[in-house]
């Protein structure tokens, strides 16, 4: 079923950041006219990114933001969110990569707790935390907190503190 985008409207795109509809008009890209949405930052942060989707399968690139409620519902529901155990560094390599790709919010949330668990492990046995698991730890937050921020509302520190209170709850 194809999703329609109104301007004004806030959308995720693939690589989970959060844009506004600014316009829905006719452009060439080379390979003739067609209807393009226009997109910009919803973020300061973000400025440097303009993106252009195509109208016709832009329901494939984009969605719609969560809405306030599932977003306050992540946050309820992250103390029941189970974590993940790894038998090899390659094997949380794998699954932090698939779960970012698939922006799942739920399957990022448990990656972001497994990755917690495992820092506060390693750093109990006086062992570093690898730069790819800070990275990834980082990149977890960051889309969260993007979309949380543009569902509430929030400036974007204020949604990554509210995700950090989150552990702090459980």
């Amino acid at each position: 079923r194809k999703r329609m985008f109104t301007i004004g409207q806030k959308v995720v795109d693939q690589n989970g950041k959060v844009f506004v509809v600014e316009s829905i008009s006719d452009k060439d890209f080379g390979s003739g006219r067609s209807q393009y949405l226009s997109l910009r930052p919803c973020f300061e942060s973000d400025s440097r990114y303009r993106s252009y989707v195509p109208s016709d399968n832009a329901s494939e690139l984009i969605r719609n933001i969560r809405t306030k409620e599932e977003a306050r519902g992540l946050r309820k529901s992250y103390p029941e969110i189970e974590t993940m155990c790894f038998q090899s560094p390659r094997e949380r390599k794998m699954y932090f990569e698939k779960v970012i790709h698939s922006k799942s919010p739920l399957e990022l949330i448990r990656a972001r707790k497994s990755l917690l668990l495992y820092r506060d492990e390693r750093k109990a046995l006086k062992k570093s935390f690898s730069d790819f698991d800070r990275t990834i730890l980082d990149h977890i937050l960051n889309l969260l907190s993007d979309e949380m921020a543009a569902a509430l509302n929030l400036d974007q520190n204020k949604a990554k503190n509210y995700l950090k209170e989150c552990r702090n709850r459980e």
